[in-house]
């Protein structure tokens, strides 16, 4: 079987261990009108799906894409992670708990937006993504991010630390907090 690792159309099986650029139709001109797509994301067994976003615009309060936890958006194999709609300037990573993930984008008969665009990574159970270093920062670790480990942040000379100095890596692949800022001149 085929991996596929991203979506242009409407809706799709993803089945590659990371992959995107994934798209609402029609992406970057508008989606249409009584869109009904779904996307089932599986990677490996005893892996985790992380979600993000490059853009998202739909028409508010009509048009949206929710996503499950799970398989399916059945009522014994759920739960809605998130339901977004309308415009978002950015959106914190949506993380699963298991392996799968499945996506339903709705638009109504009237009015549309570009739509969105997404891509997603796994990872195994356990482990944390590379929380990132702040423009004009440091960070003291550079290892794995296996859970309980804790990761440190400063500033460079000059510059304010914006947020939480250190953060750590918890039993479900997310960490305690966001990575910080370093901003202006103190």
């Amino acid at each position: 079987m085929d991996k596929i690792t991203s979506g242009t159309g409407c809706g799709g099986d993803l089945t590659a261990s990371s992959g995107g650029p994934v798209t609402s139709p029609n992406y970057p001109g508008n989606y249409g009108n009584n869109e009904n797509c779904e996307w089932l994301i599986t990677v490996p067994e005893g892996s985790i799906i992380r979600l993000t976003f490059d853009s998202f615009h739909t028409e508010g309060g009509y048009d949206f894409l929710t996503i499950y936890d799970g398989a399916s958006d059945n009522a014994t194999d759920y739960s809605i992670m998130s339901r977004l709609s309308g415009y978002h300037s950015q959106i914190t990573p949506i993380i699963s708990t298991s392996n799968t993930m499945f996506l339903r984008f709705t638009s109504n008969r009237w009015g549309s937006r570009q739509g969105f665009q997404f891509n997603y990574t796994s990872s195994t159970a356990g482990k944390c993504w590379d929380p990132g270093v702040p423009t004009n920062g440091n960070r003291d670790n550079n290892s794995n991010f296996t859970s309980g480990q804790t990761v440190r942040y400063t500033c460079m000379d000059g510059y304010q630390l914006l947020g939480t100095a250190n953060i750590t890596c918890q039993p479900n692949g997310t960490w305690s907090g966001a990575t910080p800022g370093c901003g202006g001149n103190r």
